[in-house]
Parts: structure tokens; sequence; C-alpha cells
């Protein structure tokens, strides 16, 4: 039974430029270069079935050339760190990787010597029962540049190159979302309740800190028990009040509305015509 299903997923299983994999989406277009893109489910159902064909007590060398077929697929997506799209998958993975490397490990082997080089740059490396299992690394001096790798011997070496570069996050003019409401009940009115709401429209998770400018009416000015309700906020950090106008120092903004209540009070030395003046 375990023959007939290994025989049924490589009859499923997609062959190209010497790897091998399986997907749960349709088989993708020649040429498109679709490791580059796999899904997370995709490196796990591979990587499971790696595992099963290490189930087989004799091992024969057509069972190890197809396990590197699909090792040599797996390993095009692990990133600069070893691991891959998310935990789940690379848990996986590297448990089949790690079942790999035991069934094809050797004590005794021959020296792998390689070689990188460009124009202007030479770096040499050797792979042999010293070192095989440690990372070598070298920095490439020019970017974009054209480099050669060389190789000789017999055994298995795995080049990965990684590309490091910085971007500034693009410029957007909806960043922030913010609305006031206010409510003024009468030309006589002493006070009224001034409400902010806020929140993040940006492409990240969350904001820096962020100070909120709240300008009063004029003629009033912010009340003293609202500023106290505010600094009770986590998230305000601390509080600037001015003559008609507060401050809000906020730690960060998330996409998450936040209400801030910010008061305000007539100055004595305005009369009633305040709310009426400003055409509330």
């Amino acid at each position: 039974m375990r023959k007939e299903i290994v025989n049924g997923l490589d009859q499923s299983a997609i062959l190209a430029d010497g790897q091998m994999y399986w997907i749960q989406q349709p088989k993708p277009k020649e040429g498109s270069m679709y490791w580059y893109r796999a899904p997370s489910v995709d490196v796990e159902l591979t990587s499971s079935i790696l595992m099963v064909h290490f189930l087989k007590p004799n091992l024969s060398s057509a069972d190890i050339g197809k396990a590197y077929q699909i090792v040599s697929w797996l390993t095009k997506l692990q990133n600069p760190y070893g691991g891959f799209a998310s935990t789940q998958d690379t848990v996986v993975a590297l448990e089949a990787l790690a079942l790999y490397a035991l069934k094809t490990y050797s004590k005794d082997g021959p020296d792998l010597p390689a070689s990188i080089s460009s124009e202007g740059f030479s770096h040499e490396i050797l792979v042999d029962t010293t070192n095989r299992l440690l990372l070598q690394t070298a920095q490439l001096p020019a970017i974009p540049s054209s480099y050669t790798v060389q190789a000789q011997g017999h055994g298995c070496l795995f080049l990965q190159t990684t590309l490091r570069y910085n971007i500034p996050p693009p410029r957007s003019d909806f960043t922030f979302a913010l609305s006031v409401r206010t409510e003024c009940i009468g030309l006589n009115a002493a006070r009224f309740p001034v409400t902010i709401q806020s929140r993040y429209t940006g492409n990240r998770v969350s904001t820096n800190m962020v100070l909120i400018k709240v300008k009063m009416l004029s003629g009033y000015s912010p009340v003293t028990e609202s500023l106290e309700e505010l600094k009770k906020m986590p998230v305000v950090k601390k509080i600037e009040r001015e003559v008609e106008q507060v401050t809000l120092y906020v730690d960060e903004l998330t996409r998450d509305s936040v209400l801030y209540p910010c008061g305000a009070a007539r100055n004595p030395s305005e009369g009633p015509e305040a709310c009426q003046r400003e055409g509330l």
C-alpha cells in the first residue's frame, strides 16, 4: 500500500529544471519560476512527501536521486536565515531536510574546492570533513556585477546568494484619518464637549509618536477636567496646554479608531455670542 501511495504521489509531482515538488494549485506555466512565489502550504506538502520517501527500509540510488530533486526545490525557497515563509512550513521543511542529511551523510568524502570570482575579485571555498557542516560566507564587493562560481570534485555543495537593500516606505497622501465632533448647546453655553477621533491609514502596522494639536474656538480654552481624563489614557504620553490650544503626544496610532475627549470652556472675557460667531 505504501508503494502504491508513493507511486501515485510521484505521478502528481511537477518536474521542472531537475527539481521535483507538489502544489495544491493548478500546474504553473512553464518558465513561471513558481519556486520564487510558492506559498507555505506547498512547502509543507512537498516536505511531508520528502519524508514519506524515506520510509522505505532500503533506499536505492534512484530513491536518493529523487530525494535530491525535492531538496533542490526546497532549498531555493529558504531565506538567508535558513527558514521559510512561516513558522509552520519552516518546522516541517527543516525536519525533512534534516532527515535527508541524515540519510545521505557520510563521515568520509573527498574535498570540494570552489571559487567565486569576478573582475578584480576572487574568493576560494574549501569544503572538507572538518567544515562540511559549517556555514562559510563572503561579501561581494560590487552590486550589480557578474560573478562566476566554479566547483570541482564529487559531493553536495549548497551555495546561496543574498541581496539586502533598504528602500523608503512609499509616500501616501492619506496616512491619517481625523475627525472632530463638537456640540454647542445654546448661545449662553459656558462649555461644550470636543471629541477628537483619529486612526492610522498607512501601509504599516502602526506609527511612531504622533502629535495632535486641538485648537479651541475663539474665546474658549481647554477644560481642566477633560485634560485629566486624557492623561489617564495609556497611549497619551504627554499633554501641553496653552490658552486656546491643547497638544497631545500620542505614543502610536493603529488602524483602530481612538476617541480623545477635549472639553472647551468659555473665557470670562468673552460674551455669550462666541458660539454663534464660530457658526455652531
